[in-house]
C-alpha cells in the first residue's frame, strides 16, 4: 500500500497496512450505520477513515473520494434528522399551548413553584433549539466542502465515474435544498440528471426521484409553470417502470422474483398516486396564481379608471371658470362692445404714443385788429372803429375748414367790379396750436416717416 501512495498523491504512506484494513473496516461499519440510522456513530467513523486515507494518500487521491462522498453524506443526513427533531420540537410546544388549563387548577397550593419552573424550562430549550440549529448549519457546511472535494477528484475521470458523479451531485443538490439555496439547487440536479442519461434506463427510478426534487426546488423558487413539466417527467418514469414490472412479472424470466416485483410494482403505483396529487396541487396553484395576478391587474386598472375620470371631472369643473377668465382678459384687453350695433371696436391706446399730453394754455383775446384797408369806410373823427365780436371764422383765419390750414384763394375770374370788402387781418393761432406746439407733441414729419 505504501508504494501506492506515491503516484495516486501527496501522502506521506506511513500508515501500515493494519491500519489501513482497519480503515476498511471502518468504512464498511459507518454505510452499515447509516442503514441503520445511527448517524452519529457513522460521521465518527468516516471521519476516522478518512483521516487514515489522506494521510496516506493525499487529500485529492482518488482512493480518498469514496470517503469524502460517505462523510459528507453522513454529515447531510445528521443535519437533515436535526432539522426534522427541531421541527418536531416546535411541534410539542405548539401542542402544550394547546393543552387544558385544568391542571393548574388541581393544585393551587403549588402554583407559585409552577409560575418559575417553565420558564426556566423555556430559556433551555430555547438555548437548546439554538444550539442544534447552528450544529446543523454547520454540518450542511462541511458536508458541502467534503462532497465538493468528492466531486473534484471523480471529475477528473468523469467517463469512469459517471455514476459516482450523478450520486454526488444529488446529493450537492440536496445540501442546497436544506439551505434554501434554490437555484444552485437546480443547477446540481440538472448535472446529475445529464450523468444519469449516460448508463441508465428511461424507467430507472433514480430518474424519477431526481426529477420530483428538480420540482420542488422550481416550486420553491416560485417556478411554478416549471415545476409541473418536472413533476409530470417523474410521473411518465414511474409509469413505465410500473409497466415494465408488470410484464417480468406477467413473463417472468430466469431467476425474477415474482414477490419481489410485485411488491416493487405496488409500491411504484403507490408513487404514481402521490405525484397525481402532486400535479393537480401545481395545477391549482397555477390556476390560483393566474387568477391573482388577474385580480391585482383588474384592481389596477379600476384604479388607473378612477384617476383619470378625476381628471376629467376636474378639468371640466375648471373649464366655465377657465372660459370666464379669458373672458375677462379679452375685455381688460382692450375689446369693447360698441354701443349702437354690437361690433367690437378696437382701442388704439392714447394718441401720441402717450408721451406728452396737451397743454392748454389761456386764449389772448386782446390782441388789435388790424387796420383797416385804404378806402374802406372808417368811423368820422378819425376815431377808432368799434371792436367788433369775432366769429369762429375770424379765429381761425378765414372759412372754415376741417383740420388745418389757410382758407382757400379767391378765384380768378370774379368781377373787378364786385370789389368784396377786405377780410380783416387773420387772428393768431390759439397756444396749443402754434406749430412749435404741435412739433413737440407729435414730432416732426420726418420723425413720423421713420
Amino acid at each position: 500500500m505504501a508504494d501506492e501512495a506515491g503516484p495516486s498523491g501527496a501522502g506521506t504512506g506511513k500508515a501500515s497496512p493494519e491500519a489501513l484494513q482497519d480503515a476498511e473496516r471502518k468504512f464498511e461499519r459507518g454505510i452499515q450505520c447509516i442503514r441503520t440510522n445511527d448517524l452519529e456513530q457513522a460521521v465518527q467513523l468516516f471521519a476516522e477513515v478518512l483521516q487514515v486515507r489522506t494521510e496516506h494518500y493525499g487529500e485529492l487521491a482518488p482512493e480518498c473520494a469514496s470517503a469524502y462522498y460517505r462523510y459528507g453524506a453522513a454529515l447531510l443526513y445528521q443535519a437533515q434528522d436535526s432539522a426534522d427533531v427541531f421541527g418536531a420540537g416546535v411541534a410539542d410546544a405548539a401542542d402544550d399551548d394547546d393543552a387544558p388549563e385544568g391542571g393548574e387548577a388541581d393544585d393551587k397550593e403549588n402554583s407559585g413553584d409552577k409560575g418559575k419552573a417553565p420558564a426556566a424550562s423555556a430559556s433551555g430549550e430555547e438555548e437548546g433549539e439554538e444550539g442544534e440549529e447552528s450544529g446543523a448549519e454547520g454540518d450542511l457546511q462541511l458536508a458541502w466542502e467534503n462532497l465538493e472535494t468528492a466531486k473534484v477528484i471523480w471529475a477528473k475521470d468523469a467517463d469512469s465515474h459517471a455514476q459516482q458523479l450523478a450520486d454526488v451531485h444529488g446529493l450537492l443538490g440536496d445540501v442546497a435544498m436544506e439551505s434554501d439555496d434554490f437555484a444552485t439547487a437546480l443547477a446540481e440536479l440538472d448535472a446529475s440528471l445529464a450523468y444519469l442519461a449516460k448508463f441508465v434506463q428511461d424507467d430507472d427510478r433514480r430518474i424519477a426521484e431526481v426529477q420530483y426534487k428538480r420540482c420542488c426546488a422550481l416550486q420553491f423558487s416560485g417556478e411554478l409553470t416549471k415545476a409541473l413539466p418536472a413533476v409530470q417527467a417523474a410521473l411518465d418514469c414511474l409509469a413505465k417502470r410500473r409497466a415494465a414490472l408488470l410484464a417480468r412479472i406477467a413473463a417472468p424470466a430466469e431467476g425474477d422474483d415474482a414477490d419481489k416485483l410485485t411488491a416493487e410494482s405496488e409500491e411504484v403505483a403507490a408513487l404514481q398516486d402521490d405525484l397525481k396529487e402532486k400535479v393537480a396541487e401545481l395545477e391549482d396553484l397555477i390556476k390560483q396564481d393566474v387568477n391573482e395576478k388577474n385580480m391585482i391587474k383588474g384592481v389596477f386598472a379600476q384604479a388607473m379608471g378612477a384617476l383619470g375620470g378625476g381628471q376629467q371631472q376636474q378639468a371640466a369643473a375648471a373649464a366655465p371658470q377657465q372660459a370666464a377668465a379669458l373672458a375677462q382678459a379679452e375685455g381688460e384687453g382692450g375689446f369693447d362692445s360698441a354701443s349702437g350695433g354690437g361690433a367690437a371696436v378696437k382701442n388704439l391706446g392714447v394718441v401720441g404714443r402717450g408721451t406728452k399730453r396737451i397743454n392748454l394754455q389761456p386764449v389772448q383775446t386782446n390782441v388789435p385788429a388790424a387796420a383797416p384797408a385804404a378806402g374802406a369806410c372808417g368811423a368820422p373823427g378819425g376815431e377808432p372803429a368799434a371792436k367788433k365780436k369775432r366769429s369762429l371764422e375770424d379765429l381761425m383765419g378765414g372759412e372754415t375748414m376741417i383740420g388745418f390750414g389757410t382758407a382757400p384763394a379767391a378765384p380768378a375770374d370774379k368781377p373787378a367790379d364786385k370789389v368784396a370788402e377786405q377780410p380783416a387781418a387773420p387772428a393768431a393761432l390759439p397756444a396749443f396750436l402754434q406749430p412749435a406746439n404741435v412739433q413737440a407733441v407729435y414730432g416732426s414729419a420726418e420723425k413720423a416717416q421713420q
